[in-house]
C-alpha cells in the first residue's frame, strides 16, 4: 500500500482517487465496537454514563451517531499583531501569565495573557475559578472568540480554549469548525466533544454499511472518514460530503431493510393463487359505459398478475381523483369473488365508505355480488346481522372503515383488502390479519401524487401502479390549476370558489381541527363554518361534515 494510503491524515483520505478508496477500505478492520457500552470511552465514568443513558445514548455506536445539531466556523487562526477589534478569531500562543482578581461587585475575574512571538493578548473569563487552575504559565493554547481593544489591549472575553500539549496540536474546542452537539444541563458541549474524540480516538475504524461499488458510483466518504468529519470538519466541502454521506445511508438502510422485507413476504409467506379471466370480470366489462384509459389496462394486467401469484399482492395504485382509481379496484374486488373468496374496501372515514359503497353497490347487485356497508351508524341489530352473514360467507364484499379489520369482524375467507387513502395501512395492520388466518392480498389506493422515486421510499416494500392519464386522453395536471394562497390572498381563493359554485360545480375546505385548541394556532372545523356560512358564503347552500 503507498505511504498515502497508510496516513492519518483525513482530509489526505478524502481526496483520495476511486481506486485508492477501495483499497483503504479492503485495508481496515470490521471487527466494529459500536455495540459496547459507551462506558468503554475514556473519561466516561458512571455518572457521565448514566447522563449519556437519559440521553439514549448507551452504547458507543450510539454516541459516534450523535451528530452536532450546528457549528460554529472558528477556523481563521491568526497571528495576535494582525488582530484587529471587532473580528472574530483564533489565536495560537504560550500562556505567560495567569492572574486572579476581584471586581467591582465581587465578581471574579480571571485574565490569562499569551503570545506568539509578534504580541500579546489577554483571555478574560468572570466567576471561572477553575480556568486559574486549569491554564498555567508555559501552557500551548488556543483562544477563540471577538476580538476587543479595552484598557489599551488586546483581549477576548469569555474565549472558547485549548490547551495543546505540543506546539501543532489539533484544537477541538476552537481554531477550527467547531461542532456543537446536543447537550444537557449536566453534560455541556464541550464535555460531550472531548468524549466523541476520545470514541473516534479509540474506536472511529468502522466497518462499512454500504457495498464499495455504491460508494464509489456515487462519489461518497467512506464510514470511518465521515464519522470524523461529521464531527470535527476539516473544512466546510467535506462537511458536506459527511452530511452527504450520512443522509444516503440512511435513506440506503431503509430501502435494504424494506426490501428484505419484501422479498421476506413474496417467499415466506404463502397466498391466495386467483383467477383473473372469471364470469363476473368479463361482465363487468361489458356493463362499462366507458372504454378504459391505458394506464387503467396497464394497473389492472399488474394487479391481476399479481392476484394470479401464489403469495399475498402488496401493491400502491396512485392516481389523481377523477383517474379511474375506483374502477380498477373493482376488478381487484371481483377477481376475488370470481375465485371463491370475500372481498373487502376500506377508507378513512364513514362519509367516503358510504360513496364507495353507494359507487359500487349498483353494479355489483347487477352481476349477482352480495354487497354491504359496515360503520358505526348501524344499529346494532343490524351490526350484528351483518357481522354473522360475513362469518357464514354469505356477504362478498365488505366496504367500511378500518372497523374491518378488528376483532369482532370475522370473514370465512378474506381475500383481498383495498384500502383508499389510508396511509398507515402497514405492518401493524397486515399482521392484525395474519392473526386472524388471513393472508390476503392488499391493494392501497392514493391520489396523492408522488413521484415514483420518493414512492419508493415511502412505500418501498410495495410494488406501484400509476394512472397518468385521465378517462377522454387528459393527462393528470391538465385540468388543475394548484394555487398557494397566504392570510392577505384568502379574499381571492373566496372569489374563486364563489366563480366555481355560480358555474354548477361544488367546492370543499378543510380545516385541521374539530374544535379550537390553546396549544395550536390554526383554524377549527365550527369557528370557520360559523364565518363561511355567515359572513362570506352566506347566499350559498352549505354544510359540513
Amino acid at each position: 500500500m503507498s505511504k498515502k494510503m497508510k496516513t492519518k491524515n483525513i482530509q489526505g483520505l478524502c481526496l483520495m482517487n476511486p481506486a485508492e478508496v477501495k483499497l483503504w477500505l479492503q485495508a481496515q478492520p470490521c471487527d466494529d465496537n459500536l455495540n459496547l457500552p459507551v462506558s468503554k470511552v475514556k473519561l466516561v465514568g458512571p455518572s457521565i454514563s448514566a447522563y449519556l443513558a437519559k440521553m439514549g445514548i448507551l452504547t458507543i455506536g450510539d454516541l459516534l451517531y450523535h451528530f452536532p445539531h450546528r457549528y460554529i466556523d472558528l477556523s481563521k487562526i491568526k497571528k495576535i499583531k494582525q488582530l484587529k477589534a471587532g473580528e472574530s478569531a483564533t489565536v495560537l500562543g504560550e500562556v505567560v501569565k495567569v492572574k486572579k482578581w476581584h471586581g467591582r461587585r465581587g465578581i471574579k475575574v480571571i485574565n490569562v495573557t499569551i503570545t506568539d512571538g509578534s504580541g500579546y493578548i489577554i483571555g478574560t473569563w468572570f466567576n471561572q475559578d477553575f480556568i486559574a487552575n486549569r491554564l498555567k504559565a508555559g501552557m500551548q493554547v488556543a483562544f477563540s472568540g471577538r476580538i476587543l481593544y479595552k484598557y489599551n489591549q488586546l483581549q477576548i472575553e469569555n474565549p472558547l480554549y485549548d490547551v495543546l500539549k505540543e506546539k501543532g496540536e489539533e484544537p477541538i474546542h476552537s481554531g477550527r469548525i467547531v461542532p456543537v452537539h446536543p447537550a444537557t444541563q449536566n453534560l455541556s458541549p464541550n464535555i460531550i466533544r472531548r468524549i466523541i474524540k476520545n470514541a473516534l480516538n479509540e474506536y472511529g475504524r468502522v466497518s462499512e454499511t454500504i457495498p464499495v461499488e455504491t460508494i464509489e458510483k456515487y462519489n461518497l466518504l467512506p464510514r470511518s472518514i465521515a464519522l470524523n468529519e461529521i464531527h470535527f470538519p476539516s473544512s466546510r466541502e467535506l462537511l458536506m460530503k459527511a452530511r452527504e454521506r450520512f443522509i444516503f445511508e440512511e435513506l440506503f438502510l431503509m430501502q435494504v431493510g424494506l426490501a428484505v422485507r419484501k422479498k421476506r413476504i413474496e417467499f415466506q409467506t404463502k397466498g391466495i393463487s386467483h383467477k383473473s379471466d372469471g364470469e363476473l370480470t368479463t361482465k363487468f366489462y361489458k356493463t362499462l359505459p366507458f372504454k378504459l384509459t391505458e394506464d387503467q389496462i396497464n394497473a389492472i394486467a399488474e394487479i391481476q398478475d399479481d392476484m394470479e401469484k401464489p403469495r399475498p399482492m402488496n401493491r400502491l395504485l396512485q392516481g389523481e381523483v377523477g383517474s379511474g382509481k375506483t374502477v380498477v379496484a373493482m376488478i381487484a374486488l371481483l377477481t376475488a369473488v370470481q375465485s371463491g373468496y370475500q372481498a373487502a374496501m376500506m377508507a378513512p372515514t364513514e362519509v367516503l365508505a358510504n360513496q364507495h359503497y353507494l359507487k359500487v353497490k349498483g353494479t355489483m347487485e347487477k352481476l349477482g355480488v352480495n354487497i354491504e356497508l359496515l360503520t358505526g351508524n348501524l344499529s346494532q341489530k343490524e351490526r350484528e346481522s351483518i357481522l354473522q352473514r360475513i362469518k357464514a360467507g354469505d356477504v362478498d364484499i365488505v366496504v367500511g372503515t378500518h372497523a374491518l379489520i378488528q376483532q369482532t369482524v370475522d370473514f370465512k375467507c378474506l381475500g383481498v383488502v383495498v384500502i383508499d387513502e389510508q396511509h398507515r395501512f402497514g405492518v401493524e395492520q397486515r399482521i392484525s390479519l395474519k392473526e386472524k388466518g388471513y393472508y390476503p392480498d392488499v391493494l392501497i389506493m392514493s391520489a396523492t401524487p408522488i413521484p415514483r422515486t420518493l414512492s419508493l421510499t415511502l412505500y418501498g416494500d410495495l410494488d406501484v401502479s400509476i394512472i397518468r392519464e385521465l378517462p377522454g386522453g387528459r393527462k393528470i395536471g391538465e385540468h388543475v390549476e394548484t394555487m398557494l394562497c397566504n392570510q392577505s390572498s384568502r379574499d381571492i381563493a373566496y372569489e374563486i370558489i364563489r366563480s366555481e359554485v355560480n358555474n354548477g360545480r361544488q367546492a370543499y375546505i378543510v380545516c385541521p381541527l374539530i374544535e379550537e385548541s390553546d396549544k395550536l394556532e390554526v383554524k377549527a372545523v365550527m369557528e370557520e363554518v360559523d364565518s363561511l356560512k355567515n359572513e362570506i358564503f352566506n347566499d350559498l347552500r352549505d354544510g359540513f361534515i
